[in-house]
């Protein structure tokens, strides 16, 4: 069943003071935390419940009192755990000798320095 709109006494872009009393509190704890209700869905079930505030109200109120539900484990370990990293191919330094012009005087050089 869709939630009704409401309009305000206040007028247009004015909204009515909500009380969110200590019932009130509970109820939301109770759905919210313990059962696990989504915050799409809270409106919905609070206005079965009598209580009418915006799914804005609520995120800011939840935000104001701390309340955060706690991350499933495998989402965590899905945070927690290194992606992977991308594989490289080493190339071999050797592979591009043949490639390099080198002169015949620094052979003879490299060859002697070698054998001293």
């Amino acid at each position: 069943m869709p939630m009704p709109k409401f309009t305000t006494a206040s007028g247009p872009g004015r909204t009515k003071r909500i009380n969110w009393s200590p019932h009130v509190q509970h109820l939301i704890r109770k759905f919210y935390l313990d059962e696990g209700v989504t915050l799409d869905n809270l409106p919905q079930l609070m206005w079965e419940h009598g209580f009418r505030a915006s799914r804005r109200s609520y995120c800011s109120k939840l935000r104001e009192w701390g309340w955060r539900r706690k991350k499933k484990e495998s989402s965590l370990i899905a945070q927690l755990s290194p992606s992977p990293e991308p594989i490289i191919e080493e190339k071999d330094p050797m592979e591009d000798l043949d490639r390099v012009p080198v002169l015949n005087d620094e052979i003879i050089y490299i060859m002697k320095v070698a054998n001293s």
